[in-house]
């Protein structure tokens, strides 16, 4: 399980290989694309998520204004929530 918290972004959890709950408090959602089993842009009015990739075996990065995290990778991952 990985749990950050990062500006107005205020939990992203990852358990038991899986997204179990994707929560955005008080964002402004711009932009949200699925295609082809993978985030091609995700935009925030505070924060940019620039080419969030899902494949069968996991992220190819996740940046943001500060922190980046790169090569995440699971064996499988489901996404099974999303509230805003």
């Amino acid at each position: 399980m990985v749990e950050f918290t990062y500006g107005e972004i205020y939990l992203v959890e990852f358990s038991m290989m899986e997204f179990t709950v994707v929560e955005f408090i008080a964002v402004g959602s711009t932009a949200v694309e699925f295609a082809a089993g993978e985030f091609a842009v995700v935009e925030f009015a505070a924060v940019e998520f620039d080419a969030v990739g899902f494949a069968v075996v996991g992220f190819t990065s996740v940046e943001f204004a500060a922190v980046e995290f790169t090569a995440v990778d699971f064996t499988s991952v489901e996404f099974t929530g999303y509230q805003r």
